[in-house]
């Protein structure tokens, strides 16, 4: 459970040296400058950093200390020999002005824009807070994580702003984006009327005039009633057989 939890900060710590490379210009071998808090810790727990810092940044690292560190643990007495020996193995770095303690050595070191990509490993917390108002300083620190004290890279203030993967990209003195236009009203449902069973034509149910006694029919009408009963009875005598002998009749 431990290996798979380590293996678990080493890939997040690893993701977050992939954007110091991206947006500071990073680049292994990583300079990384140890005070005394961490190095006394490290010689307690056993902890060998020349392997666990490479394995954590994904790269190759170069460990390097400030006089101010080396003189930090020589104060300490007989019980930091060890502590003091390791450190004068390391490479010195040095600094521009001269520094009281570690922590202010390193602040002295990363500050105005950390020019020499210096990493920072800490365990001091106030140390951590100062790193972390400046930007592109990567801090390594040696915490209590997952049940057992261990390293991990210190997630930057600045990520938030500047990693296209967290935050979208804003452009500078960009135009306000334009209000969004009213959604249109959906349309309006009319009623269609049912229609209903047509009307009867009112000629067709029209009464029919009735037939005053005494008035007898045209002479027009009686004629065209005449002819139009001879038509009749010559095309029922067609149909029946009898045209000839009626023809002959007539």
């Amino acid at each position: 459970m431990r290996v798979i939890q380590k293996a678990k900060v080493n890939r997040k710590s690893r993701k977050l040296m992939g954007f110091y490379r991206s947006a500071y210009d990073f680049r292994p071998p990583f300079t990384v400058v140890l005070d005394a808090g961490v190095i006394a810790a490290a010689q307690a727990r056993n902890l060998e950093l020349k392997t666990a810092l490479p394995e954590l940044l994904g790269g190759r690292a170069r460990l390097v200390v400030t006089r101010a560190t080396v003189a930090e643990l020589r104060k300490r007495g007989k019980a930091a020999k060890p502590c003091v020996a390791f450190a004068e193995r390391l490479k010195y770095v040095s600094l521009g002005t001269p520094a009281h303690t570690s922590a202010d050595a390193a602040v002295a070191l990363v500050e105005h824009g950390n020019p020499q990509k210096l990493c920072v490993c800490t365990e001091d917390f106030e140390l951590q807070k100062r790193l972390a108002r400046m930007r592109g300083v990567p801090v390594v620190r040696l915490m209590w994580h997952g049940g057992r004290e261990q390293l991990l890279v210190a997630p930057p203030l600045e990520r938030k702003a500047a990693d296209p993967e967290v935050a979208p990209r804003v452009e500078l003195d960009a135009p306000p984006p334009a209000a969004a236009a009213p959604a249109a009203a959906p349309p309006s449902r009319v009623k269609q009327r049912r229609k209903g069973p047509k009307q009867p034509n009112p000629l067709s149910i029209r009464k029919k005039a009735k037939k005053q006694p005494g008035q007898g029919p045209t002479e027009q009408q009686a004629a065209e009633g005449t002819g139009t009963s001879r038509d009749a009875k010559r095309r029922r005598r067609r149909r029946s057989g009898g045209g000839a002998s009626a023809a002959a009749a007539e």
